[in-house]
């Protein structure tokens, strides 16, 4: 049993759409913002920075607050991971890098600091000849005002920046084995 009072046709969309929420059709909320961190939060519970993805991906950039940055290219299976460590402590994966970020106390910063002073890095890059199945670890740091270049390769590490090198290898398993 129909009604003959009802019409037969379905009421159609009014052709600038239904307004929903205050936004009419083709209007986007703009109010959430992802990237956005409370201003309010403390530096601990501050989320960590996020290293910029470089234009040019044959020069390893360091993002502002950046320390120092480690990419390790090359192996048998030709891989390339990194981290970036923050003068904060973040220790943040590169992109392409598995793991999550996680920070480490303010003596291992010190420390950090003090291997990056003996360690012979200069404001020139110098590239490094790889071998077939070694690796290549590219560095790039930010220490007494300037921005210093470092690229070393399997067998041919000098002491003191092997010394960084390991180090900071290490911060990158850790990034691994966390959660």
């Amino acid at each position: 049993m129909t009604n003959p009072e009802e019409s037969e046709q379905r009421p159609t969309l009014p052709p600038t759409g239904l307004a929903l929420s205050g936004l009419s059709a083709g209007e986007v909320d703009r109010t959430l913002k992802a990237d956005a961190e409370p201003t309010d939060a403390p530096l601990e519970a501050a989320a960590p920075p996020v290293p910029p993805t470089p234009a040019n991906d044959d020069q390893l950039a360091l993002p502002r607050g950046g320390l120092v940055a480690l990419r390790k290219s090359g192996g048998l299976r030709f891989s390339s991971r990194g981290c970036v460590v923050f003068r904060n402590g973040w220790v943040v994966p590169l992109a392409g890098t598995i793991g999550n970020p996680h920070r480490i106390t303010d003596a291992a910063c010190t420390e950090l600091e003090a291997l990056l002073q003996r360690s012979g890095m200069s404001r020139s890059l110098r590239k490094a000849r790889a071998t077939p199945d070694g690796y290549v670890y590219e560095l790039t740091a930010r220490y007494a005002g300037r921005t210093r270049y470092a690229e070393a390769m399997d067998g041919a590490i000098p002491s003191a920046l092997g010394e960084l090198i390991e180090a900071l290898q290490r911060l990158l398993a850790e990034l691994k084995t966390d959660g």
